[in-house]
């Protein structure tokens, strides 16, 4: 199943995946974890210039 969400989100790498399990109680704590992180990140401000850099490294 790792191997299918990573090849389904390949263009996704930046996303986070935190696979979970109510009925074995696997990583249940971590959700607001990662929601915090996720948070944090929607917040983050990337510079113009680095953002420019970001996108000629995609484009060559």
């Amino acid at each position: 199943i790792n191997k299918n969400i990573k090849n389904e989100l390949k263009q996704y790498q930046w996303v986070n995946v935190l696979r979970i399990s109510a009925l074995n109680k696997k990583n249940i704590t971590q959700i607001s974890k990662t929601i915090k992180d996720v948070e944090d990140q929607l917040h983050t401000r990337i510079g113009t210039s680095e953002l420019n850099i970001k996108f000629r490294e995609l484009w060559i």
